[in-house]
């Protein structure tokens, strides 16, 4: 899959739910701009970045990233979404220092402070089947 591909699936019109998980890493930035007019749910392994005007009538993201490769500490522009109310982001921490963990859950509360829609936050720390270490953070 190539950020060419994704361009293309953004411009389905009737796309509601979105489930779609890749093996090798692939960020994208998702402008606005007529893309995902419709898209309410959406969950994925693809380091995204929300751009303003992105996925305008989204309300649940669920994503599922690598702590060490996709940047989990920088803002990925969340506050662009302005009906999303639910976001549950789980971070692979395999490989990490615990001062890296701590980083990734401190930016990760920030959502509940730059938000428009102030979700509360829950977190879990869980082992996958390969003992790896697991953050769970469910804003909303």
């Amino acid at each position: 899959m190539e950020v060419e591909d994704l361009d293309m699936i953004a411009r389905l019109p009737a796309l509601h739910l979105l489930r779609l998980y890749v093996r090798r890493r692939i960020s994208w930035d998702v402008a606005g701009g007529g893309l995902f007019p419709s898209l309410s749910n959406y969950e994925t392994s693809i380091a995204l970045t929300f751009l303003p005007g992105a996925m305008p009538m989204l309300h649940r993201l669920v994503f599922w990233l690598r702590l060490s490769e996709d940047g989990a500490t920088s803002d990925v522009g969340l506050g662009n979404l302005p009906l999303l109310s639910y976001v549950e982001v789980h971070l692979n921490c395999r490989g990490v220092t615990g001062r890296r963990v701590e980083e990734a859950e401190v930016a990760l509360r920030q959502v509940k402070h730059t938000h428009p829609n102030s979700p509360a936050i829950r977190e879990e720390m869980k082992r996958d089947k390969d003992d790896d270490d697991v953050l769970v953070v469910v804003v909303g």
